[in-house]
């Protein structure tokens, strides 16, 4: 069952409050600036939801590459992520293609990666070869 974002009638005493708003790319890196982000961890979430702000905005046409400020962050971000695990070492080959960093995602695409995330793999190893660092959606989909 959904949860309901309307108006609440059975507590009166909630009417008044304000909603949760979704952060966006500026509080996320207000998050960062402040050191809120006390951990790898909650670095490693605010620096992939930077990226992907800064993807979307590209994707929705406000833009055709990534700015400085969003190519430092992913210089950031690749720091952050594991080689050692499947997940991690997918997500650092796609940063740094869209880094334009070729050689370096296609050493981490030299990988026993499970099955599942074949579709994802490909669509990355396509791009590495072509030498394309745009913005683009991996398709993760099922084979």
């Amino acid at each position: 069952m959904g949860q309901n974002v309307g108006p609440n009638h059975e507590h009166r005493e909630w009417q008044d409050l304000e909603y949760v708003e979704t952060p966006d790319e500026s509080d996320y890196r207000e998050a960062i600036k402040t050191g809120i982000a006390n951990n790898d961890e909650k670095r490693r979430y605010l620096r992939m939801r930077i990226w992907w702000c800064g993807n979307d905005a590209i994707r929705e046409g406000a833009g055709e590459s990534l700015s400085e400020e969003h190519l430092d962050n992913l210089q950031e971000f690749a720091k952050l992520l594991s080689e050692d695990e499947a997940d991690g070492r997918l997500m650092k080959a796609e940063v740094y293609r869209e880094l334009g960093m070729f050689e370096e995602s296609k050493r981490l695409l030299e990988f026993d990666f499970p099955e599942e995330m074949a579709a994802a793999l490909n669509c990355i190893h396509a791009n590495v070869e072509r030498g394309e660092n745009r913005v683009m959606e991996v398709t993760c989909g099922e084979q």
